[in-house]
């Protein structure tokens, strides 16, 4: 069944569809289904995809290759056929045939949409040269997520996981974001990319770019943007910007009329501006001042890192600057433009890129600070500026000073340590309660299981196990066996073999914006080394050891959410056991599952938690 375009055919705006489902195939129409139920005005817009025919199995990969490309000719008609002012690409297919002219993309040369989705893109830069030339008039594309892909993650209504309902909640905000862009597209015509000059090395003598410098050196209140481009372990050139339309790159690799001294001269003026008063914005600023601090050039007065501004507003969505790109400047996508070339070869498109991430960084750090400053609640002074100003970024800046530092390490114990780990990796893996299976293979732990009856072991990450083990105790030698050898390497990997750096200190990121409640993440350091100090065992924190002459200190709350939750709630008996110091979790416990308090630590039967450890989420809820 072929589905034919619907609706005006001199509409002003397309929409370009990848391939019609199964209601379309039904109706002989466009957008009819789930997906066309996002309030298309069929009236003012002309609908129609790419391929025409209902795909084999519905989706995209199911259409024959032979049959990729059969109706591009018919599909560029129709689009050609009037003059248009936006069309509306509607999945990563519709795209390709934008950029590319045909449906036959392969596979690795298919665009992003996740990457590319509200871009403006103008006809004449970024489509095929056959569409451009047939167009009557220049147009605009905005490429869009699929309004399927909302639906199958969860976006409209109840989400098969968790995960897969907040990546729909982010694709469904993204869509409105695009389509209010597509709208300001067809109204207004001031509504354009912006043109932004990067002065580098290619373009620029190293004078002119040395003046820029002393002008910038001189300027003490404009907000600096800043970015780094790096390749193994090596900045190769650094980026500045004090606007949104223009930003200077210093090259600290191979570079045209450039003198080593000049350099030199030039990064010792970028130490002075970055040492300076003026107010500095990066996007996760930790990876540049790590980097630019073993260069001995220490960032003076932080003001603003965009990723983390954007989790204070928007917990929920990534912060990565491809994405702040998107929502916040009309820059179209260009993180693909360092892929187009060696890594190691730094030329004129490597410097315009990181020319753009400082003026995008820039940009994207004023409208941030506009947002977080216009969404403060009225009659009173905690607001979301006064919250990422005051608090989170002297938490982020603190956080780095702590990365910066690290921590000494007792390479005797650590050493030993390794020896005593392996030793007994040794044993474990000679237990004949193994019955000589492999404890770190999943195929072969759920085999055994299945030989031995455990219909129950459809898994065997920890939790199943563990689950396994408390029905079936005869099997618990083996699942002990396996989540000992497991545990021991787990530590010995993470932890007692973890890379520290070459003064022997263990270095730590922290990250605050990678999480939707807000708490800090670490792991391994922005040159891949050090491990997450936020979780070191137990029985894995004697060889970290304080520097001379100081100690460890530990502070913790005393069950701090019950108490919040005791006094927003004015409940009396609950802020009174807090009062006289009762464990109000194993109260609660205890009262839920009628047993003595003494007996809340044990297990709840066939699961991984106690009695207590439930009472507490009923506490809280």
């Amino acid at each position: 069944m072929i589905v034919k375009p619907d609706g005006p055919t001199d509409a002003r705006v397309v929409v370009l569809g990848e391939a019609p489902g199964q209601e379309e195939a039904n109706e002989g129409k466009p957008f009819v289904g789930p997906s066309g139920r996002a309030g298309i005005r069929r009236d003012q817009c002309l609908l129609t995809n790419v391929h025409w025919e209902l795909p084999p199995k519905k989706t995209w990969d199911s259409i024959p290759e032979a049959e990729l490309g059969k109706f591009d000719s018919t599909t560029m008609n129709v689009i050609c056929e009037k003059e248009r002012d936006v069309i509306i690409a509607i999945g990563g297919h519709a795209l390709d045939f934008l950029m590319t002219g045909t449906a036959k993309v392969p596979r690795k040369k298919r665009m992003s949409i996740t990457r590319w989705r509200g871009s403006l893109l103008s006809s004449e830069k970024y489509f095929d040269s056959t569409l451009t030339s047939r167009l009557p008039s220049p147009c605009w594309a905005i490429p869009m997520i699929h309004p399927s892909a909302v639906l199958r993650t969860g976006g409209y209504g109840d989400a098969t996981d968790e995960g897969a309902g907040r990546t729909g909640l982010h694709y469904r905000a993204l869509c409105i974001h695009d389509a209010t862009r597509a709208y300001q597209a067809i109204n207004d015509s001031s509504f354009v990319p912006p043109e932004r000059t990067v002065m580098h090395a290619g373009n620029a003598s190293p004078d002119d770019i040395i003046g820029k410098l002393k002008a910038m050196q001189d300027d003490v209140e404009t907000p600096i943007a800043f970015d780094i481009e790096t390749y193994a372990q090596t900045i190769t050139c650094m980026g500045l910007a004090t606007n949104a339309d223009s930003a200077i790159v210093i090259p600290l690799t191979e570079a045209p009329n450039w003198l080593q001294s000049q350099k030199a001269y030039a990064l010792s003026l970028v130490s002075d501006i970055l040492c300076g008063p003026a107010p500095k914005i990066g996007q996760n600023l930790d990876y540049d001042v790590q980097y630019l601090a073993r260069m001995g050039i220490p960032v003076g007065n932080v003001w603003m890192d965009t990723a983390v501004a954007h989790s204070i507003l928007y917990p929920e969505l990534p912060h990565d600057l491809g994405l702040l790109s998107s929502l916040y400047t009309l820059q179209p996508y260009f993180k693909d433009m360092r892929k187009d070339v060696p890594t190691d070869v730094y030329n004129e498109q490597q410097w315009e890129y990181n020319g753009l991430d400082c003026c995008v960084t820039w940009e994207v750090g004023m409208k941030l600070e506009h947002e977080l400053r216009n969404q403060e609640p009225k009659g009173t002074s905690h607001t979301p500026w006064s919250l990422f100003h005051e608090r989170v970024m002297p938490a982020q800046k603190a956080l780095i000073r702590m990365e910066y530092r690290g921590v000494k390490v007792d390479k005797e114990i650590r050493t030993k340590r390794q020896r005593q780990m392996a030793a007994e990796l040794e044993r474990l893996k000679k237990s004949h309660h193994l019955n000589d299976v492999n404890p770190w293979s999943p195929k072969q732990v759920r085999d055994q299981l299945h030989a031995w009856k455990c219909t129950k072991a459809r898994s065997t990450d920890e939790k199943t196990l563990k689950k396994v083990r408390s029905l079936r105790q005869d099997v618990a030698p083996f699942i002990d066996t396996v989540l000992a050898c497991r545990r021991v390497r787990k530590l010995k990997s993470t932890y007692v073999e973890a890379k520290e750096h070459p003064d022997g200190r263990m270095r730590c990121a922290y990250r605050l914006f990678v999480t939707e409640t807000g708490r800090c993440r670490s792991g391994a350091d922005v040159f891949d080394l050090g491990m997450n100090l936020q979780n070191v065992p137990t029985s894995q924190r004697d060889w970290i050891i304080p520097d001379d002459g100081l100690v460890f200190w530990e502070a913790d709350a005393d069950q701090i959410e019950a108490r919040f939750t005791a006094w927003l709630s004015g409940d009396e008996s609950y802020a009174t056991a807090f009062l006289e110091g009762k464990d109000v979790h194993a109260q609660h416990a205890a009262a839920l599952f009628r047993i003595p308090e003494d007996r809340v630590h044990e297990l709840v039967p066939g699961t991984t938690k106690s009695y207590r450890d439930i009472g507490k989420r009923v506490t809280h809820g």
